[in-house]
């Protein structure tokens, strides 16, 4: 398209902090429209294939029936076949909504237990005893479960520590 503004293929990241957006419905909507605009700019190539990094996903993928947590998984399920992935993060996936789990084609499963744990079993190919140690797991620890891992069975990883600064780091006072 002549004339119309293209995005480099340079890789950076855009954080967007919706924490100070006190209302839930609001902020899945912002989630949406952002989503959204992201979708529409890759199906004209005005972008290059991209990844977008839902943390907390489980507070804009709920499973709740809201409007907004709709057009949030219908982005996510429409989005991966134009070449934008959703990364899906939560410490809570039992409050992520089971279509938008469904979608996912890999699951990375740290430590987890009660109803969240119970939740994940139905969608990731665990064995009984890889179930029983996902509990128990240290820091660091994970099993990866999808069709990235060979013959669909789950693997055993350990990440690395960071390299980088945590953006979050505090600074000491003392």
């Amino acid at each position: 398209m002549k004339g119309t503004p293209r995005i480099s293929a340079l890789s950076h990241s855009t954080p967007i902090d919706l924490s100070d957006v006190e209302e839930a419905s609001l902020r899945t909507l912002v989630v949406a429209n952002i989503l959204g605009e992201i979708v529409r700019a890759r199906k004209r190539n005005l972008i290059p294939s991209t990844a977008i990094v839902l943390e907390e996903a489980h507070n804009y993928v709920s499973s709740e029936e809201t409007p907004s947590s709709v057009l949030v998984r219908d982005l996510i399920r429409g989005a991966r076949h134009i070449g934008v992935g959703v990364i899906l993060v939560s410490q809570r996936p039992a409050g992520i909504h089971r279509d938008a789990i469904n979608v996912a084609n890999t699951h990375i499963i740290f430590r987890l237990k009660g109803t969240d744990l119970e939740y994940v079993k139905q969608f990731a190919p665990l064995t009984k005893e890889e179930l029983e140690e996902i509990p128990l797991l240290p820091d660091g620890v994970a099993y990866v479960t999808g069709p990235i891992v060979r013959g669909g069975h789950a693997i055993k990883v350990r990440i690395r520590e960071r390299r980088t600064l945590h953006g979050g780091h505090s600074i000491s006072f003392i």
